[in-house]
Parts: C-alpha cells; sequence; structure tokens
C-alpha cells in the first residue's frame, strides 16, 4: 500500500493498494485490482473507497471501485495521478504521480526529485 497526503481541509491523503482473491478475508473480492481509498481520519469510517462509476454506487465490490490494467485515477485539485499500467505475476505495476513527492516515500521506500514514480506493488 502506497499512502499520498494531500493538502485538504476535506481528507488528508489517498491510499492505493493491490488486492487479489487468495485467503479468508480477501477470497471473496470480485476480482484483482488496485483500491483506491480516500482518507479522513475525522469520520467515523475513515477510509472511503474511491468509486468511479457515473453515478457512484457506493459499494466495494463493484467494477467502479477496482481499478485495472489501462485505468487511470485522477484528482488534479490536489495533483494527484494513479495508472495501473500492467498486471504482473506477482500484482501489479502502478505509476504514481504527485505535485509532491517528497511525502509519498518518506519510509525510504524510493526517494529523489522525480514527480513520477513506477513500481511493481505485489
Amino acid at each position: 500500500m502506497v499512502e499520498i497526503p494531500v493538502s485538504s481541509t476535506d481528507f488528508t491523503s489517498w491510499t492505493v493498494e493491490v488486492r487479489e482473491r487468495t485467503g479468508l478475508y480477501d477470497g471473496n473480492l470480485p476480482g484483482d485490482a488496485v483500491i483506491i481509498h480516500q482518507i479522513d481520519p475525522g469520520r467515523d469510517e475513515p477510509a472511503w473507497c474511491h468509486d468511479a462509476a457515473v453515478p457512484p454506487d457506493d459499494e466495494s465490490d463493484d467494477e467502479g471501485s477496482m481499478w485495472r490494467v489501462g485505468k487511470t485515477f485522477a484528482d488534479p485539485a490536489h495533483q494527484v495521478e494513479v495508472t495501473v499500467d500492467a498486471a504482473t505475476a506477482n500484482g501489479f505495476q502502478v505509476t504514481i504521480r504527485s505535485g509532491d513527492v517528497s511525502s509519498i516515500f518518506a519510509d525510504g521506500f524510493n526517494s529523489g526529485t522525480t514527480s513520477a514514480w513506477s513500481q511493481t506493488v505485489p
């Protein structure tokens, strides 16, 4: 999982995670995909799954909430873009673009001054 902090009064960050249909918890997922959540610690349920369906159906188990190869999530207001580039044997290759990448990989996972990152996420 990657957390992308944003400068906003409405929420604090986006998270990007790979979900595969394995094990007891994830075995019932509708498909393997990248899932994007909007995080606001001030809400009763801090993580809200982003649903791209028009209109959103507020369900976390449908195609609108599953980001698959070729799909791009964009939040222009916060200069965030996530593209699912490829499926791999171990997960997905995802490119993340952000106006401020210095805080995305603050834990030492990656560093530098580039504004786009491509990483295979198992």
